[in-house]
């Protein structure tokens, strides 16, 4: 509704002035889709500019609630096709499963928000147990390293600290899960190695595909911290990643 749209542009305001976007807040909408109607949580999304500085085709994600999903997706993210350096994403990302890794389905739609057309857009999977399922992997647990608290700290106040250090932050997708005891016994494994910088924690193989194929598009943006998330296979208690944001 109009009300809680105006929390999103007044987050995108406030995005603007201080050059990158941080806890953006969620409210909540209807989406129509196929003649069907699904309520959803939507935020602003993107940490620079390129993702909202313009008052139509902002980036948002989205969730389904009550277990809802449009074409397999629960949780995704609409955003312009150039936000993901269409084609070049997307294209990578197939190489990426087609040789047995893990990365983020992209489908291009139609979109309009509130009567107003904004063209077409990219519509890219988020991290999900539906992500894992449709690749083949056992649903567990999905992390991120480090955040972006430090580039995008421009005056670098905190340069003498630790800030944003990959081995102290991990993230966890679905915080819900830690409901469960044996995923809280995971995510509990996984950051004490983490602080250990224990590299016997990373799957060799399916790293080393994600590197030689970035190495082959002579670009090697998706490993980064930021752009890389990362599942814990169950059975061989070892790191996987899932790549997203290929230049």
């Amino acid at each position: 509704d109009f009300l809680d749209y105006k929390k999103i542009l007044a987050d995108r305001r406030l995005a603007i002035t201080r050059g990158y976007l941080k806890n953006p807040t969620i409210v909540k909408a209807k989406i129509q889709f196929m003649g069907d109607m699904y309520k959803a949580k939507v935020r602003l999304k993107g940490d620079l500019g390129d993702h909202w500085l313009g008052k139509s085709r902002m980036s948002l994600r989205v969730k389904l609630k009550k277990g809802r999903s449009i074409l397999g997706f629960r949780s995704f993210s609409i955003q312009k096709p150039r936000a993901r350096q269409h084609p070049y994403d997307s294209s990578f990302q197939e190489i990426i499963r087609r040789a047995g890794g893990m990365s983020p389905a992209h489908l291009n739609s139609f979109v309009t928000v509130n009567g107003k057309s904004w063209g077409v857009m990219d519509i890219e999977e988020h991290m999900s147990k539906e992500l894992l399922e449709k690749q083949n992997r056992k649903d567990s647990v999905i992390v991120r390293f480090a955040n972006e608290e430090i580039w995008l700290d421009h005056n670098n106040k905190y340069s003498p600290y630790r800030l944003s250090d990959p081995l102290l932050y991990t993230h966890l997708y679905n915080k819900k899960s830690l409901k469960d005891t044996h995923n809280r016994k995971i995510y509990s494994y996984i950051a004490n190695n983490r602080l250990l910088n224990n590299k016997e924690i990373f799957d060799i193989d399916s790293f080393s595909k994600a590197f030689i194929v970035s190495l082959a598009w002579n670009n090697r943006h998706t490993l980064a911290n930021a752009n890389s998330r990362y599942y814990f296979n169950p059975y061989s208690l070892k790191l996987e990643p899932i790549t997203t944001d290929q230049g």
